[in-house]
């Protein structure tokens, strides 16, 4: 949503880790019935939607207008081709290029910030050699916009909605938040710093939540109240040492509990309750059950599904699965080398049947039922 409008927006990508190296296939950006943009291997393509360009006719006459502003090859094009044919040649735009391996590198690229953007017009210069340069031509409607300034801050300018939907693209998947905890990384005291986003292994939970505690001198509310349900009489405090580290202390009623007697599931709950604080765009929990009783998974599962945050968690755990509503499960499989990804389809009557069948949701899931 920009303003008073909405435009929906799809974002594709394939990607592998074979051969233990992670590998970006193909991604795609389409916003429907304006335009797509698809990098595959090296073959960056931009196609605008027919009807679109037939509506940006004044907009291209501008263009053509203000040639000089345009770098030498396309105002050589403006000059020779009819409007006719320039939207033909907007219609799909291909240059192979060895030097984009991902559509957000885009973003990055501050060229894109052309004079004529703030119309919606954006000239995208995509080196194919060492010394050469083929220019991309990307229309848009223009809407309000962020863009960085000199002094480091943001402000609100009309630009071009690819302008602005790239950049906030690229802030939402840099706030993407994974977890692979390691309770015996998170055990151990951190260095006592200014740390703002936990480590996939957690193993700066201490450090992280002691300025999240910080803050306000105290606890998150969401925290404090989810401990003293699940463990009651127990509290939470912090100690630095002289080599200036912090580590969690925890206090069951008045008695201190050494590092070995706290249990891994406390430290887990933690660390995936303090995830939720630093408000990701994303959050991705692998293998949510490890370390946890029945009763805090469950307690742990509502509260993800409540907060403001999409969460993504894996399991191989039946256990999760009876936990969770049909219609939120993702079951993922590998199908001739490849791995795929489906939902559900009609979870009201697979549980319907379920039912008639007399067995558990996770069970249909182990035989193959659903």
């Amino acid at each position: 949503i920009y303003g008073d409008k909405t435009y929906k927006v799809c974002f594709e990508t394939t990607f592998t880790g074979r051969g233990g190296k992670f590998d970006i296939l193909r991604e795609k950006l389409e916003i429907e019935g304006i335009l797509s943009l698809e990098l595959e291997g090296k073959v960056l393509t931009v196609a605008h939607s027919e009807d679109f360009l037939s509506d940006q006719i004044e907009v291209l006459e501008r263009l053509a207008k203000k040639e000089l502003l345009l770098p030498p090859p396309l105002r050589h094009e403006f000059k020779r081709l009819s409007k006719e044919e320039l939207i033909e040649k907007l219609k799909e735009q291909t240059v192979f290029t060895e030097f984009i391996n991902s559509i957000f590198y885009i973003a990055k690229e501050r060229k894109i910030y052309h004079p004529l953007f703030r119309q919606g017009i954006v000239i995208l210069p995509v080196e194919t050699s060492e010394r050469e340069f083929e220019y991309l031509l990307i229309l848009s409607p223009t809407v309000r916009g962020k863009i960085s300034t000199s002094i480091r801050r943001k402000i609100l300018v009309p630009v071009s909605l690819f302008t602005a939907l790239l950049e906030d693209m690229s802030e939402f998947f840099s706030r993407i938040l994974i977890l692979k905890l390691n309770i015996d990384e998170i055990k151990r005291p951190s260095p006592l710093k200014k740390e703002e986003w936990l480590s996939v292994d957690g193993g700066n939970l201490n450090s992280v939540l002691y300025n999240i505690y910080l803050k306000e001198n105290r606890i998150p509310e969401r925290i404090a109240t989810i401990l003293s349900y699940l463990f009651p009489n127990t509290n939470i405090g912090f100690s630095v040492t002289e080599d200036q580290r912090v580590y969690l202390k925890i206090y069951e009623d008045s008695l201190e509990l050494p590092p070995v007697c706290i249990a891994d599931g406390l430290y887990k709950l933690l660390a995936i309750l303090s995830a939720l604080e630093l408000e990701p765009s994303l959050l991705i929990i692998d293998e949510i059950e490890n370390s946890l009783h029945p009763k805090t998974l469950e307690m742990l599962l509502d509260e993800l599904k409540s907060s403001d945050t999409t969460v993504i968690v894996t399991t191989h755990s039946p256990v999760v699965v009876d936990m969770i509503e049909p219609e939120d499960l993702a079951i993922v499989e590998k199908i001739a080398g490849e791995t795929k990804f489906r939902r559900i389809e009609n979870p009201e009557e697979i549980k319907k049947k379920l039912r008639e069948a007399g067995i558990t949701f996770s069970e249909g899931w182990l035989y193959g039922e659903i």
